[in-house]
């Protein structure tokens, strides 16, 4: 992982930490459900002890949150980007649904639980 400027070690380390707890989420929800993952799993995914786990998240959802945020993020820009291309309204929607189709395509599974998590809040 790249330093960021005038990143200490210890804050390089708690974004390291992080970004670990977040992908072996991320990889654990889409192998198996959000449901079926537990934060002991991502922890030793992660390798890390489950309490650091909760130094960063303070739940399995808040994970799932935060993929959600992303996902917002990624539509927010694809939306945003359409709105300033030319071509008809039509041919517009049309980019932004293929766009986004390819976006989350990748990882439908992790992208159902997302939409399930907007349902729910």
């Amino acid at each position: 992982m790249p330093q960021v400027d005038g990143e200490g070690r210890r804050d390089r380390k708690k974004r390291e930490n992080h970004a670990r707890i977040y992908d072996a989420a991320r990889r654990l929800f889409l192998a198996q459900g959000v449901d079926a993952t537990t934060v002991e799993q991502i922890a030793a995914t992660a390798d890390i002890a489950p309490a650091t786990f909760f130094n960063h998240f303070p739940s399995k959802r808040a994970v799932l949150n935060e993929m959600t945020s992303e996902v917002f993020s990624f539509l927010g820009f694809v939306i945003e980007q359409q709105l300033k291309a030319s071509g008809g309204t039509r041919e517009r929607l049309a980019r932004l649904a293929a766009e986004a189709a390819d976006g989350i395509g990748e990882s439908r599974g992790l992208a159902r639980e997302v939409l399930l998590e907007l349902v729910r809040s």
